[in-house]
């Protein structure tokens, strides 16, 4: 019966919970830097005068600076969120290995 409830359990979390924790953690530790690097070269590109205006228009109107604190501030928070989300699967896996039949 122990066994049963085992693979429930294990199957509900690999279908339920790692697909939320685990592809949503490395969406968001991809997508932090890929923030932090576009708003550098955007600031860059703004710095020089090179004019390509889907990039270096602002993007919240407040100008270029603003914008690149806040894109970058937004890029360590996407991968600070990735990077927890991404520790909490491990920390699930390990604790669902720990809980297995066997290992009692």
């Amino acid at each position: 019966m122990k066994s049963l409830k085992w693979y429930t359990i294990a199957s509900c979390i690999w279908i339920f919970i790692f697909p939320i924790t685990g592809i949503t953690g490395w969406a968001f530790m991809i997508s932090g830097p890929i923030v932090i690097v576009g708003s550098i070269v955007k600031f860059v590109f703004k710095l020089l005068g090179i004019e390509l205006y889907w990039l270096t228009k602002p993007s919240f109107g407040l100008g270029v600076l603003p914008d690149l604190i806040i894109s970058v501030i937004v890029g360590f928070i996407l991968t600070i969120i990735g990077i927890w989300l991404w520790r909490i699967t491990k920390r699930i896996y390990h604790w669902l290995g720990s809980i297995k039949p066997e290992n009692y």
